[in-house]
């Protein structure tokens, strides 16, 4: 081999070892805009030391915080209301762009596999400052923003986001007019890719909890099939219609599979007392 071959190969291997390095972001959903929203846990409200066993298994599993914040209810128009905050800790491994054809002009794609998706969800319970019963556990309004916990800490969720990300992606790149492309650069698109996949769940998720409103008329009312409502929640094509391209592609078999979670360990996930 010529030095001239040697020096090519050895930077083809020396880019292909770039490119398969891990890169490690955390990804938050944008659900909840400022940060410091689920984050001020130096005061525990005093109702968490209250709950029941069937509640704390849900505020510790949903990372819950209550916030007495009433200018956040004024602007969403609610009495009560529970926001949710998506974190997604991953590593991906991907390989030099490969160039196609879109729509007759030649693009950049990326083959993109992850492999380390740690995932969990923050929850902050907002409640107003007129709000103050006797027993709050017991009370009608606690239980139904409860019920909206119970739906971001279903099972299914963290199996389907467990699936999503279990997949190969190619991803198309945008170039940079000015320079080449470097590792940074590719970072930084799938940082922004992934986001897109977390937002789409988010949209999700924003869908169940809108219909557990309009199903119960905002926790005024019990649900007429409480067991059926959240046994449903995960059916295929109710969920396809609220999923945008890069999860449409996912089959009603894989779907399933992803889904099938035992119904014991549902009905006693959302087995809350009423």
């Amino acid at each position: 081999m010529d030095s001239q071959k040697f020096v090519t190969s050895m930077t083809k291997l020396l880019l292909t070892l770039l490119c398969t390095l891990n890169l490690a972001v955390d990804c938050f959903a944008s659900q909840l805009p400022d940060e410091s929203d689920t984050t001020k846990r130096s005061e525990p409200h005093p109702w968490l030391a209250m709950a029941p066993g069937e509640y704390l298994r849900l505020i510790n599993r949903g990372n819950v915080v209550i916030q007495v914040d009433d200018s956040i209810l004024a602007s969403y128009r609610k009495a009560a209301l529970t926001r949710f905050k998506i974190k997604l800790d991953y590593k991906c491994i991907y390989r030099p762009p490969r160039t196609t054809i879109k729509d007759g002009e030649q693009i950049l794609m990326l083959d993109v596999r992850y492999t380390k998706r740690d995932f969990s969800v923050n929850h902050a319970v907002i409640i107003p400052t007129t709000y103050l019963p006797p027993e709050p556990w017991n009370d009608r309004l606690m239980k139904h923003e409860m019920d909206h916990v119970a739906i971001t800490t279903d099972p299914r969720l963290q199996a389907m986001v467990r699936g999503v990300f279990s997949r190969g992606f190619a991803m198309e790149v945008q170039p940079n007019a000015n320079r080449d492309l470097r590792p940074d650069d590719y970072q930084s698109q799938i940082d922004q890719f992934t986001q897109g996949i977390i937002r789409e769940i988010e949209a999700l998720l924003q869908y169940q909890y809108d219909e557990l409103d309009r199903s119960s008329n905002d926790g005024l009312v019990e649900l007429e099939d409480r067991a059926d409502f959240f046994q449903s929640l995960y059916d295929y094509d109710a969920c396809k219609k609220h999923l945008s391209e890069s999860l449409t592609s996912v089959n009603k078999d894989l779907w399933d599979k992803w889904m099938k979670i035992d119904p014991k360990t549902l009905a006693a996930h959302y087995s809350l007392s009423r």
